[in-house]
C-alpha cells in the first residue's frame, strides 16, 4: 500500500509541473525602440512644437536629447516626446535623440535638424469689423502669429468711438487708450452712441527683446439703426412727399471683388421717410436677387441738406427678413470659379464652375450718399448716388452711379413709353472680362423689335447686328420697375438672350439691369435707355459735343478713361474730335478727323461709325437719341471697337463755336464718380463750387477701398483751383493732384486721379444744381 500511494504521488506531480522546452524555441522576442518623426522649422520669439514618436521597445521610455537652445525643453507622454518652447536666437537646430525602454534596451541616436528663423511680420485681424448706434458690441483683435507675451494694446491715433473701450487686460493708463494683455487677443466691448466715422489706429508691442509690433488702420463707421442709419437731414421736405427717384449702381462685391450692379426706385415721403421702394441686385457672385417689394418701409429712411446749395443726401434702405430671393432658374450656370484678391489678379481663361449657384446671402440694409443737381420747378431731376455702407459690414461691396426724378403720375402703363430707344449697356462676362452693348429698337404695347446693336465683347466686335426683338411687361406703378426680355442674334455665335429688369424714369428714359444669372452666353449688363425720332438723316450730326466713355485695359488690368470735345458738319458729313485718355497712369491726347456715316439702310437704328482720315484715335460706334432731357443732353450712346472696350455718351455741346470763359462755368454742381471699372478705387460724391475767376471748393463722401481696412469717409472739405479756356476745356487742382475736364457750362466731364494718388484714374461727372 505504501509503494502504490508514493507511485500516486509522483504521477499527480507529473501532471501539475510545467513543461520547460529546452530547446528555448519558445521565448518571447523583445524588440529594440526605434526613433522617427520630422522636427519642423520654427521662428524666434514664437511658440515652438515639434514630436518625435516611439516604434518597439517596452515602456515607459526615457529620452535623451542633445543639442537643443536653452529656451528649447522636451517632455515625453507615452511613446512620443515633444520639443517645445520659445526660440529666441535664428540659426540651424541639430542633435541627436536617444529612447531606453524600460528593459534599458536603447535605440539608436536618431539625427535630427530644424532651422529657426526671423521673427515673421505681424499682423491683426480682423481688419474690419460692425458697429451700430445703440447695439452691444464685443470685437476680439488677435495679433498672429503669437509671440511673447504678455502684450501692449495702444491706440496710437485717433480714439475709439464713443462708448468703446478696450477690455479683457489691464489698464495701463486712465486714457482708455492703453491696455496690457497675458493673451495676444484684446476686445472691444461697449454699446456705441454716435453715428459717425472715428478713424483710429491700433498698435500690438510683444514682450520679446527687442519687441516686435503690428499696426492696423479701422475707419471706426458707426452706423445707426436701421430706422435712423441716415444722420439727421436739415431739410427733409425738399424732396417734396410723393416724389420718386430711380436709381443705377455699379460696383463690386468686396468679400470676393466680383462685379456687381445695382439698380432700384424709392419715393420721398417729404419728412424723411420711404413710402414706396424696390432694389434689384446682380453680379458674378452676389447675384442676382430682388428684394422688390420686400424692403421694410417703416425702417428704411432718408435724409436730406439744403446748406448754402448743399444738396448731399442719404438714403437707407432696409429689407424684411428673407426679403431677397435667387431669381435665376435652375439652368446650369457658368462663371469664374477664382476668387481675385483685386480686379487686377483675374484671369481671363480662368476656370469656371458649374451648378446652379448657391442663394447669395440677403442684405438687410444698404445704405446710399447722393447728391442731386438739375433743380426745375422746385424739383431736383438729376444726381450721382454711391453705395456708403462698406464699412458696415451690411452688404460687403461698393458701388457708384446715377439717379433721376421719375415721372410715374398719372398711372404710368407700358403704353405710356416712347415708340423709339437707343441705348447703351456695359459689364462684364462669365470670364469677368469687359463686354460693352450699345443699340436701339421700336416698342409698340411692350413687344419690342427689331433691335439694332454693336457687342464688344473682351476686344471681339460683332459689328451692326439686326433682328433682334423682345418684350417689357406691366410696369409697377409705384417704383415704375418692370421685368423685360432681350434676344439679339449674333452671327456665328449664340443669341444674346437675357432676361432683364428696368426702372422707368419716365416715357422717354428708363435704366436696364440684367437679371439672370451670369452664364457662357449672359453677361452683366446695366445702363440706360432714351427715346430716339424714329428715323435719321445722313447728315443726323451737326455743331459741337462732348464724349466721355471708360473701358478697361486688360493688358495692365485697368481702368481707362477718356473724354473729349467733337465737331459735326451735317454738310459733308465731317468729323473732328480730339480726347484725353488716362490708363495706367500714362496719359495721352488722341485725335482724328474724318467723315461719318448713318445707316440709312435702317433708317430707324440713329448708328453712326466713323471713317479716320488722320489721327490715332479709334472711333467708337454711336446709336443716337432725342438729345436727352433737361439739363442732360445725352446725344448718343457709344461702344468701343477696340480691346479696351470703352463704353458712354455723346451730349450736346453748342451748334455754334464754343467760347467758354470762368464765368462760363462758375456756379455749384452735383458731381459724383462713374463706374470703378477696375475696382481699385472706390466711389465719391458730393457738390463743388466754381467760383471765377479759378476757385474749386467741395465736400466730398467717400469710400476708398485702396486702403487697409476699407472705410467711408463723411463731408470731407477740399479746395483748389480751375482752369478753362474758350474750347470747354479745363483743369482742376486739389493740392497735388489735377484733373482735366470738358463742358458745355450745365454739364463737366472730368477724368479725375485717385483719391491715393495711383496711376489708375476715375471718370466723374458735375452737373448744375439748378439748370440755366
Amino acid at each position: 500500500m505504501l509503494r502504490r500511494n508514493a507511485f500516486l504521488l509522483f504521477v499527480g506531480l507529473l501532471l501539475i509541473m510545467p513543461i520547460v522546452d529546452c530547446g528555448g524555441n519558445n521565448h518571447h522576442q523583445v524588440s529594440t525602440p526605434v526613433i522617427s518623426g520630422t522636427l519642423p522649422n520654427g521662428n524666434v520669439d514664437v511658440l515652438y512644437s515639434g514630436t518625435l514618436t516611439v516604434t518597439g521597445g517596452v515602456a515607459p521610455f526615457t529620452w535623451k536629447i542633445t543639442g537643443l537652445p536653452a529656451t528649447l525643453t522636451f517632455a515625453s507622454s507615452g511613446n512620443t516626446v515633444t520639443i517645445s518652447g520659445t526660440p529666441l536666437v535664428p540659426g540651424t537646430i541639430s542633435g541627436t535623440a536617444t529612447v531606453t525602454d524600460s528593459n534599458m534596451t536603447s535605440s539608436s541616436a536618431f539625427p535630427y535638424t530644424f532651422t529657426i528663423g526671423a521673427t515673421p511680420a505681424l499682423a491683426i485681424t480682423p481688419t474690419s469689423f460692425n458697429l451700430m448706434v445703440g447695439t452691444a458690441a464685443s470685437q476680439a483683435l488677435t495679433v498672429n502669429p503669437a509671440t511673447i507675451g504678455p502684450y501692449t494694446w495702444a491706440i496710437i491715433s485717433g480714439v475709439l468711438p464713443a462708448g468703446l473701450l478696450l477690455n479683457n487686460g489691464t489698464a495701463a493708463d486712465n486714457s482708455n487708450k492703453t491696455i496690457v494683455t497675458t493673451t495676444n487677443t484684446v476686445t472691444i466691448i461697449g454699446t456705441p452712441t454716435t453715428a459717425g466715422n472715428f478713424p483710429f489706429i491700433i498698435q500690438v508691442t510683444d514682450s520679446a527683446t527687442p519687441p516686435n509690433s503690428a499696426q492696423a488702420s479701422y475707419s471706426g463707421f458707426v452706423s445707426n439703426s436701421n430706422a435712423q442709419a441716415c444722420p439727421a437731414g436739415n431739410n427733409n421736405a425738399a424732396l417734396p412727399a410723393g416724389t420718386s427717384y430711380a436709381f443705377l449702381l455699379k460696383g463690386f462685391d468686396a468679400t470676393d471683388d466680383f462685379p456687381i450692379a445695382i439698380a432700384g426706385s424709392f419715393t420721398a415721403g417729404g419728412d424723411g421717410t420711404v413710402t414706396a421702394a424696390d432694389v434689384d441686385y446682380n453680379g458674378i457672385t452676389l447675384g442676382p436677387q430682388n428684394p422688390g417689394s420686400n424692403v421694410d418701409l417703416a425702417a428704411s429712411s432718408y435724409s436730406f441738406s439744403l446748406n448754402n446749395s448743399d444738396t448731399r443726401g442719404c438714403l437707407s434702405l432696409v429689407f424684411s427678413s428673407g426679403g431677397a430671393a435667387n431669381r435665376g432658374n435652375a439652368r446650369k450656370s457658368q462663371g469664374s470659379a477664382v476668387k481675385r484678391t483685386s480686379p487686377r489678379a483675374r484671369r481671363a481663361n480662368s476656370p469656371r464652375r458649374e451648378g446652379v449657384p448657391a442663394t447669395p446671402p440677403t442684405p438687410t440694409r444698404v445704405i446710399f450718399q447722393f447728391a442731386l443737381g438739375g433743380k426745375t420747378a422746385g424739383i431736383y431731376t438729376t444726381g450721382n448716388i454711391i453705395e456708403f455702407d462698406n464699412g458696415d459690414g451690411q452688404t460687403n461691396s461698393w458701388a457708384s452711379g446715377v439717379m433721376h426724378v421719375q415721372t410715374l403720375t398719372p398711372t404710368f402703363a407700358v403704353s405710356s413709353l416712347a415708340p423709339n430707344f437707343a441705348f447703351g449697356v456695359a459689364g462684364w462676362d462669365d470670364s469677368v472680362d469687359r463686354a460693352a452693348l450699345a443699340g436701339s429698337f421700336a416698342i409698340a404695347g411692350g413687344t419690342i423689335g427689331p433691335i439694332f446693336a454693336d457687342f464688344n465683347d473682351n476686344g471681339t466686335a460683332s459689328g451692326e447686328l439686326n433682328g433682334g426683338s423682345g418684350v417689357i411687361n406691366t410696369i409697377t406703378t409705384t417704383t415704375g420697375r418692370a421685368t423685360a426680355n432681350f434676344d439679339i442674334p449674333i452671327t456665328g455665335s449664340p443669341d444674346l438672350t437675357f432676361d432683364a429688369v428696368i426702372y422707368v424714369i419716365n416715357a422717354d428714359d428708363f435704366y436696364v439691369l440684367s437679371s439672370d444669372a451670369v452664364s457662357a452666353n449672359v453677361p452683366l449688363l446695366s445702363g440706360r435707355a432714351l427715346n430716339t425720332p424714329g428715323t435719321f438723316t445722313a447728315g443726323a450730326l451737326n455743331g459741337f459735343s462732348l464724349t466721355a466713355s471708360e473701358g478697361f485695359d486688360p493688358v495692365n488690368s485697368t481702368n481707362v478713361v477718356s473724354i473729349g470735345t467733337a465737331q459735326f458738319s451735317s454738310t459733308g458729313t465731317t468729323a473732328t474730335a480730339s480726347f484725353t485718355q488716362s490708363d495706367n497712369g500714362v496719359v495721352t491726347t488722341p485725335t482724328f478727323t474724318g467723315t461719318y456715316t448713318v445707316d440709312t439702310t435702317n433708317p430707324s437704328s440713329g448708328r453712326v461709325s466713323f471713317t479716320v482720315a488722320t489721327g490715332t484715335a479709334i472711333p467708337p460706334v454711336i446709336y443716337l437719341t432725342s438729345g436727352g432731357d433737361g439739363i442732360e443732353e445725352i446725344q448718343g450712346f457709344s461702344v468701343g471697337t477696340d480691346a479696351n472696350v470703352g463704353s458712354g455718351i455723346l451730349v450736346t455741346q453748342s451748334t455754334a463755336a464754343p467760347d467758354f470763359t470762368p464765368a462760363s462755368v462758375s456756379g455749384t454742381y452735383a458731381f459724383g464718380s462713374w463706374e470703378d471699372v477696375d475696382g481699385q478705387n472706390g466711389s465719391f460724391s458730393g457738390v463743388a463750387t466754381l467760383a471765377a475767376p479759378s476757385s474749386y471748393s467741395a465736400v466730398e463722401d467717400e469710400t476708398f477701398v485702396t486702403l487697409t481696412a476699407p472705410f467711408l469717409s463723411l463731408g470731407t472739405a477740399v479746395n483748389g483751383a480751375f482752369t478753362i479756356i474758350p474750347a470747354g476745356t479745363g483743369t482742376i487742382t486739389v493740392g497735388a493732384n489735377s484733373s482735366v475736364f470738358v463742358t458745355n457750362g450745365e454739364q463737366i466731364f472730368s477724368i479725375v486721379p485717385t483719391p491715393n494718388s495711383n496711376p489708375d484714374a476715375v471718370l466723374a461727372t458735375y452737373t448744375n444744381i439748378v439748370a440755366p
